[in-house]
């Protein structure tokens, strides 16, 4: 049975004409962007404010005083906090330190003092934080489900994709350089030190996943990282060797 192809209509592809019959020409997806602003749903940024002050407004009622006295008008500030200063600077941070240490070719004593003494001057560029005794960082979040923690939460916010998309499905395009697609799906690069971040976070909760959300107003992206005990075993061994040989010596000598 043959198809008429002469049946099917034809449109002018003027931009007249497309201005006039816009269903025509509709794109065959909604954005993020559209179903928040026809919906009116609100993004997570505003969400969290709101949350936040209706947080608070009970902390500053609480009949405990030593809760009352928790109650912030704002949404606390790590690197403002003097505390959070002290506690991280004993510790190797999560998030670019771990990545240093982990790559680093060169495994004589003096370059590991260099880059001890380099990392301890290092300066804070974001709210990264400390939970273990000798490595650590404070997630962003915890996901629960039926009241229990099932997924620690990592949450980066890419300027670079501030007006564009994070991933171009269509075209098959990571806009940010440590995701990629991997089998038809989008991975965190194994490479990168997000994934570094992402285990350490997962070994520190004793979580067996971390949902990395990629945020933007136009369409933000959720990749779930599985725990790789292989990896960590490794990567802990390594960081607490250095931990104790280069880096606590180099800091009781400042």
């Amino acid at each position: 049975m043959g198809f008429n192809y002469g049946a099917l209509p034809k449109y002018p592809t003027s931009t007249a004409f497309k201005d006039s019959n816009p269903k025509l020409y509709a794109p065959f997806y909604v954005s993020n962007h559209t179903l928040h602003t026809d919906l009116k749903i609100p993004f997570v940024s505003e969400l969290a404010k709101t949350h936040y002050k209706r947080f608070n407004s009970r902390l500053a009622h609480h009949k405990n005083p030593l809760i009352s006295d928790l109650s912030s008008a704002f949404i606390p500030d790590q690197p403002e906090n003097s505390l959070w200063h002290e506690v991280r600077n004993y510790r190797i941070s999560a998030s670019v330190k771990a990545h240093k240490i982990k790559t680093c070719k060169n495994l004589s004593v003096d370059y590991q003092n260099n880059l001890a003494r380099s990392l301890l001057n290092e300066k804070v560029l974001g709210y990264q934080g400390k939970i273990n005794v000798a490595y650590g960082k404070n997630p962003d979040g915890i996901v629960t489900e039926n009241n229990q923690n099932v997924k620690v939460l990592e949450i980066k916010c890419p300027i670079s994709c501030k007006s564009k998309l994070i991933i171009d499905h269509e075209n098959r395009i990571c806009n940010v350089s440590y995701l990629k697609y991997e089998n038809n799906k989008i991975v965190l690069k194994p490479s990168h030190q997000y994934f570094i971040k992402c285990q350490i976070l997962k070994n520190c909760t004793g979580l067996k996943k971390c949902d990395l959300f990629v945020y933007n107003k136009i369409e933000p992206v959720t990749v779930t990282i599985e725990r790789d005990d292989s990896f960590l075993k490794s990567l802990i061994a390594r960081l607490e060797f250095f931990y104790f040989s280069f880096y606590l010596p180099n800091l009781t000598s400042k």
